[in-house]
């Protein structure tokens, strides 16, 4: 698993490139979009690292901090991708966006194959004042 640390956030690096490539591919793919949208909210495609760890009930941390990257994010939920299978129920997130820390809990709604990576998302269920795995 990674070290990693709040203060390495926003640095890919520790992505593979091929990652990181087919994000930015998958976002260009739905910024071009143009057919009908089935879902409910609107999902803005968004490319940003994100800090997670399974978290328990009590938002306390259970297993080891890894960087993904966000595929979308809506108003109630987020898409994400990374290289293997997540098979936590429950996750703390942490990103910045807009130069604000997010810090949120997600119930992992979907998890499966994204070409030949990994795509998972969740719903939020609650608003973190810090992030757990830091």
């Amino acid at each position: 698993m990674l070290n990693l640390r709040i203060e390495h956030f926003g640095h890919t690096g520790t992505l593979s490139q091929e990652l990181v490539d087919f994000a930015r591919r998958q976002l260009v793919n739905a910024v071009m979009y143009k057919g009908d949208e089935r879902r409910r909210d609107q999902r803005y495609p968004m490319m940003v690292p994100v800090l997670v760890v399974a978290v328990d009930e009590d938002n306390q941390p259970i297993g080891e901090t890894i960087e993904v990257i966000s595929r979308d994010v809506a108003n109630n939920s987020i898409g994400l991708f990374h290289t293997d299978k997540i098979t936590a129920k429950r996750l703390a997130i942490h990103m910045l966006l807009a130069n604000t820390e997010v810090n949120l809990v997600i119930e992992v709604t979907w998890e499966g194959p994204q070409g030949p990576f990994r795509g998972f998302g969740g719903r939020y269920v609650d608003r973190l004042d810090a992030f757990p795995g830091a």
